[in-house]
């Protein structure tokens, strides 16, 4: 099962997320490369979001759009 944890420290939050290697049915080795992409939503009043912070793709496309994703190369 997926795992996530967000903590508000210090004015600051932290977001953590776990996702099983099995559920991406992919095996996890030094180089591997998977399409990434982090958005984090601002919506203060339950309306319309006020604002938005993207990692890597700016067009808003990503979910229907692999291409868009930013890279993350796996290391030791």
């Amino acid at each position: 099962a997926i795992a996530h944890q967000a903590e508000h420290i210090q004015g600051y939050y932290v977001l953590t997320l776990s996702i099983p290697w099995n559920s991406l049915h992919a095996r996890p080795r030094i180089g591997h490369r998977l399409g990434l992409d982090v958005h984090i939503n601002d919506d203060d009043d339950g309306g319309d979001r006020e604002g938005k912070l993207v990692w890597h793709d700016r067009s808003d496309t990503a979910y229907r759009n692999p291409s868009a994703l930013g890279e993350v190369v796996l290391a030791e």
